[in-house]
């Protein structure tokens, strides 16, 4: 072990971490804690699917709140 490197205990542990955290915030959280796990070489993979869940996540929740916006579903936060 070098003396930069960092240890976790649980490699599940921290995916699902990440996972809730971009799921709930995304997509700002999601990439912080997706690229914090990504500086770190054996929890890439993970980082990555943290990364690509939160944007697809913050995709999907911008266009279904148009979308709920525009059938009148969900109020207008923003006056224009």
């Amino acid at each position: 072990m070098n003396a930069g490197e960092m240890v976790l205990t649980s490699k599940r542990k921290w995916f699902w971490i990440g996972m809730v955290i971009a799921l709930f915030l995304p997509p700002v959280p999601g990439l912080v804690f997706g690229i914090g796990l990504y500086t770190e070489k054996p929890y890439r993979k993970e980082a990555l699917i943290i990364i690509v869940w939160s944007l697809v996540w913050a995709t999907c929740m911008f266009f279904l709140s148009r979308y709920l916006m525009a059938a009148q579903l969900a109020p207008y936060i923003i006056q224009t």
